[in-house]
C-alpha cells in the first residue's frame, strides 16, 4: 500500500496522539498481550539486562520484544528497551514482528521527550512499514483529523478487568477505585498471575504515562507493621532494579515521602540511576497499602521533568482507594 503523505510529515506533537492511542493487532503477534508480565517474560528481562548482549543475541524476536517492552512499562528502563527493539528491527525475519518493535522504539523515544529523534524514526515507520497494512491502517485511522496531544481524537481503552464509569475506574477483583484527575486516561489493563492486576495510565495534557501494579497482601503484610511493610516492598524494588543491571541505582534520600492516600498509608520515592555512565534516568515509584490488597505505582521522566510528573502522578495516586 502507498504510504500516506501525512504521515511522511507528520509532526512530532501529531506522533505523541497517534503512539498514545495506537493498538496494532496484526495477525502474527498481538503487542497488547505483553502488557500482561507473565514470570517467563520477567525472566527474560533480567537476564537481557544482566547477562547483556550475548544473552540477548540468543533470544528468539518475539522474546526480545516482549522483554523490552516488560522493561518499558514496568521498570521505566526506555533506553534498554530501545537496545533490544533495534535488535528485533535489525534481526529482520518477521515483519509484522519487526514493524512493532520500530512503534516501540517511537514510543519509549516519546517517554525520554525526545521529539526530534521520535518523529525520524516514525517516519521510518510508515517509510519501511506500509506493507503491514494491519499497522499502517491503525496508524492512518489515528492521524485522520489529529492537530494536537489535547486535541487529538481518543479510542475507548480495552479494558477485561474493570469498568470505567464517570471518571471513576473500578478494578473488579479487590474492589480498588480510582478517581481519574483532569487530563487522565486508562488507556487498558491487564490480569497477570491469576490475583494481580496491572492498570496503564496517561496524563493527555503531559503525555505522561504511568502504570498501577495491584495485587492482595500476603497473609504476614497484613499483621505486620505498616511502615515497615511499605518500606520492605521500596526496599525489595532498589534491589530488583539493581539486579536488572543498573547497579548504581539509588533512591534519593531527600524525595522520598510518607504520606496518607484516602486513609491509606503511602509512600513514595525518585529513583536514580545512569546505567554505567550514562545520561541520568529517574523513575518514580510509590506504595499504597491498604488492609487487604496493595498498589505499587512505576514510572519515568526525563530529567528536569521529573518534579512535574511526580506532581500530576501524586494527583492520580490521591484519588485512589484501596480495600
Amino acid at each position: 500500500m502507498d504510504v500516506p503523505t501525512r504521515c511522511v510529515a507528520v509532526a512530532p506533537l501529531i506522533v505523541c496522539a497517534v503512539l498514545a492511542q495506537t493498538e496494532p493487532d496484526p495477525p502474527a503477534f498481538d503487542v497488547a498481550s505483553v502488557k500482561r508480565p507473565p514470570a517467563k517474560v520477567a525472566a527474560v528481562a533480567v537476564v537481557l539486562a544482566v547477562l547483556g548482549a550475548a544473552a540477548a543475541a540468543e533470544q528468539p524476536p518475539a522474546q526480545k520484544l516482549e522483554a523490552g517492552i516488560y522493561m518499558q512499562t514496568h521498570y521505566g528502563d526506555d533506553d534498554g528497551a530501545i537496545r533490544l527493539y533495534r535488535e528485533v528491527v535489525a534481526g529482520g525475519g518477521d515483519r509484522a514482528l519487526a514493524g512493532l518493535a520500530q512503534m516501540q522504539i517511537v514510543s519509549a523515544l516519546l517517554n525520554k521527550g525526545d521529539f526530534a529523534a521520535a518523529a525520524q524514526e516514525f517516519k521510518t515507520l510508515v517509510t519501511n512499514y506500509a506493507d503491514q497494512e494491519g499497522l499502517m491502517a491503525s496508524l492512518t485511522k489515528r492521524l485522520s483529523g489529529a492537530q494536537t496531544v489535547e486535541s487529538a481524537p481518543s479510542a475507548p481503552p480495552l479494558l477485561t478487568r474493570g469498568t470505567l464509569q464517570n471518571g471513576v475506574y473500578h478494578l473488579n477483583s479487590i474492589g480498588t477505585e480510582i478517581a481519574l484527575p483532569p487530563g487522565w486516561t486508562v488507556t487498558g489493563d491487564q490480569g497477570t498471575d491469576g490475583v494481580s492486576d496491572n492498570i496503564f495510565f496517561q496524563d493527555q495534557k503531559t503525555n505522561f504515562s504511568v502504570a498501577m501494579y495491584l495485587a492482595p497482601l500476603t497473609t504476614a503484610d497484613k499483621v505486620g507493621d505498616v511502615d515497615a511493610t511499605l518500606r520492605a516492598m521500596m526496599d525489595s524494588k532498589v534491589k530488583e532494579r539493581i539486579m536488572q543491571g543498573a547497579t548504581d541505582f539509588e533512591l534519593l534520600p531527600e524525595t522520598v515521602k510518607p504520606w496518607l492516600v484516602q486513609g491509606r498509608h503511602a509512600l513514595s520515592a525518585i529513583g536514580q540511576s545512569s546505567r554505567g555512565g550514562g545520561p541520568k534516568r529517574y523513575g518514580y515509584f510509590a506504595y499504597v497499602c491498604g488492609v487487604e490488597s496493595y498498589v505499587f505505582i512505576l514510572g519515568s521522566a526525563p530529567t528536569g521533568r521529573i518534579p512535574s510528573y511526580r506532581d500530576r502522578v501524586e494527583r492520580l495516586v490521591a484519588g485512589t482507594r484501596v480495600p
